[in-house]
């Protein structure tokens, strides 16, 4: 048991105080390092015959950095994200799906180190 001035605080108050602390300080970490802010990239997404590619429109990112997935809207997402190997520039038109059949597809490219979403686009293959 604590005391302070008058009060007597058991292990519960303690405890409590304590968690509260917690919590602050990491979210006051998180914010202030830049921890949860992937890169200012700007991509885009085109259709070139039965393929999709990947337009790079602003910002960089290396190999390794970012993650896709491309997924038929007609069935269930997949679990396991593909890494991306090829460095993001400007300018950059990199190939991310091939061969595939008729349908609408889902794009989305992830920052790995953060985990944000950077690009979220439905296209269309005729």
């Amino acid at each position: 048991m604590f005391k302070i001035r008058n009060f007597k605080l058991g292990f519960a108050e303690v405890f409590l105080a304590f968690l509260i602390a917690f919590v602050f300080l990491s979210t006051l970490f998180y914010f202030l390092t830049g921890m949860g802010n992937p890169p200012q990239v700007k991509l885009a997404t085109s259709v070139k015959g039965r393929s999709i590619v990947l337009n790079v429109l602003e910002g960089e990112l290396e190999p390794g950095e970012w993650e896709y997935l491309v997924f038929n809207v007609m069935t269930n997402p997949p679990v396991k994200w593909n890494l991306g190997t090829a460095r993001l520039r400007p300018g950059e038109n990199v190939l991310i799906a091939v061969n595939l059949s008729p349908g609408t597809y889902k794009v989305q490219i992830r920052h790995k180190l953060t985990g944000r979403i950077m690009l979220d686009e439905r296209v269309t293959i005729r």
